[in-house]
């Protein structure tokens, strides 16, 4: 069957699967990073103020527990998605930031 994910405000610019393939991770124009259960559809968390203009792409770090991301705002940032904390912002691109 299909599942449809529609929380996000404006366009979903990119998603990844966790390993396990239970969640997933979107990002949108709307600026916010949104947590998935595939098994219910349901967003279980929404994380929003880590990119001052639209996140453009995401993807899980090594660990599996951080959400890696590049936007609008011309950097990359690290963010626990348990705590919702920037724990890296990389700064240093003179221009938007489209994929990691």
């Amino acid at each position: 069957g299909t599942l449809t994910l529609r929380d996000h405000l404006q366009d979903v610019y990119s998603f990844q699967f966790s390993r396990d393939g239970s969640q997933l991770l979107s990002c949108s124009e709307d600026k916010t990073i949104m947590v998935w259960d595939i098994n219910t559809g349901n967003c279980i968390k929404t994380i929003s103020g880590t990119h001052e203009g639209s996140i453009n792409c995401i993807n899980y770090g090594i660990d599996g527990f951080t959400a890696v991301t590049c936007g609008a705002d011309k950097t990359i940032k690290l963010t626990d998605i348990e705590t919702e904390t920037c724990i890296t912002n990389l700064r240093g691109h003179t221009g938007l930031v489209n994929f990691l």
